[in-house]
């Protein structure tokens, strides 16, 4: 293979690289914008019939953009802990009121397994990470019929005010 046809592979890696990335951003800011432009056209004094029709537009344009497997999303640790069983919990920050994260203990996630095993990647890859850090994260959000991706929210005000999305993490770099 001569130079130039190294240089060409190396270009077209490179360039494949940066597109992925640039995606993965790019879904990331579409998600938050969303989210954002729902909740500026919500008030806290709307009936529950009104807060629920915002909120079935929201998440139907967030299952329709968003896609259940992300990659390389930006966000800050707001929360790192462990359960009573040792498992990590991991609660991430992405925007001003918007936050990706694992159940906080073991009886909501009996369903979703999202919180953190000690013998994972991930638990490692958080051993010497704290609340505060820049990270780069990957995973699935869990779906959810109703909302396609679930949230942790006991209120419909608060899925549109402060959303809490519902997430397994499969890899976490420092930013």
């Amino acid at each position: 293979m001569t130079n130039l046809g190294r240089k060409k592979i190396l270009f077209i890696f490179f360039l494949s690289i940066f597109s992925f990335v640039c995606n993965a951003n790019e879904n990331q800011i579409n998600f938050i914008k969303i989210i954002n432009d729902f909740r500026a056209g919500f008030s806290s004094n709307y009936n529950d019939l009104k807060v629920n029709k915002i909120l079935l537009d929201r998440n139907e344009l967030l299952c329709g953009t968003t896609p259940p497997i992300i990659n390389n999303w930006k966000g800050k640790i707001k929360e790192i802990t462990t359960n009573m069983q040792g498992k990590g919990i991991l609660s991430v920050i992405i925007d001003k009121g918007i936050f990706i994260q694992t159940w906080n203990n073991a009886f909501s996630d009996l369903f979703d397994n999202t919180l953190i095993e000690t013998d994972s990647k991930v638990y490692t890859q958080l051993l010497e990470l704290n609340k505060g850090d820049s990270i780069l994260f990957s995973g699935d959000f869990i779906e959810n019929s109703s909302e396609c991706f679930g949230t942790q929210n006991l209120t419909n005000k608060s899925k549109i005010s402060k959303p809490e999305f519902t997430f397994i993490f499969t890899n976490i770099l420092k930013n």
